[in-house]
């Protein structure tokens, strides 16, 4: 009896579609696909106010879109809190120095471990 084939990973990891995100007067993502493949460098530019960040903050579970879907592994995924998208492999690290001046570069980096360690 001969071993089956082992099923090939999706190439795209994560998917956005028609992802919008709309705040009170201001609509920073309107209706954006991106895509992230696997084993490839991704990269995602655009002007300042372009919303960079706010689709970073999206699949890291910090915001959610108004509308859209984001699907990881081409299963559309909920991604409402930090705590979902780590659980799902998917955590951000900020731009902002917003470090404990008190704590090293390791455990500066690694403070989210400690929070959902005991999880």
């Amino acid at each position: 009896m001969q071993n089956p084939q082992p099923q090939a990973l999706p190439e795209v990891i994560i998917e956005t579609r028609n992802v919008s995100r709309v705040y009170p007067g201001v609509t920073a993502l309107d209706q954006v696909n991106y895509r992230v493949y696997r084993n490839k460098v991704n990269v995602l530019i655009g002007e300042n106010g372009a919303g960079k960040s706010t689709m970073m903050k999206m699949l890291a579970g910090v915001e959610t879109p108004s509308s859209g879907e984001i699907l990881l592994d081409g299963e559309p995924v909920s991604l409402s809190s930090t705590h979902q998208a780590e659980k799902q492999g998917i955590s951000i690290i900020f731009q902002e120095l917003n470090l404990f001046p008190n704590m090293n570069v390791m455990d500066n980096i690694f403070i989210a471990n400690e929070f959902f360690s005991a999880a």
